[in-house]
């Protein structure tokens, strides 16, 4: 009896990814999201926060901060959503990597594109 009831819950929590849609959060149904007279960054944020994702935004510019948009979303995935939200901004395009959605700009500067990840040698005053 033991064995069955362990297989049972085995079970349940290999399927539970599927249910939830953990595996790919891109293809889960986005829960309803309307924003008005906010800049595209804010909408992101408070899109990713509604949504449970985990995004990085990797670059910004002032019209992303300043010039409001609105946006309503309803029956569509998230990665849909995310199309609908950064359709609102001039060269905006989202990835998914290693769990993370990464919110970037066609017109963001090549040389510093790696400049987050820039190892700083360790200081030492002698």
């Amino acid at each position: 009896m033991f064995v069955v009831s362990r297989a049972i819950a085995c079970g349940f929590l290999l399927l539970a990814p599927c249910v939830y849609g953990q595996d790919n959060p891109l293809l889960r149904s986005a829960s309803d999201f309307k924003s008005k007279r906010t800049g595209l960054t804010e909408t992101l944020l408070k899109f990713s926060h509604q949504e449970h994702l985990r995004i990085a935004v990797k670059y910004i510019d002032r019209a992303s901060m300043d010039e409001p948009i609105e946006v309503n979303v309803q029956n569509k995935t998230v990665g849909q959503a995310l199309d609908s939200i950064l359709h609102e901004g001039h060269g905006y395009s989202w990835q998914l990597r290693n769990g993370i959605i990464e919110i970037m700009n066609r017109r963001a500067s090549r040389r510093a594109a790696d400049q987050f990840n820039m190892v700083i040698p360790l200081f030492r005053d002698f």
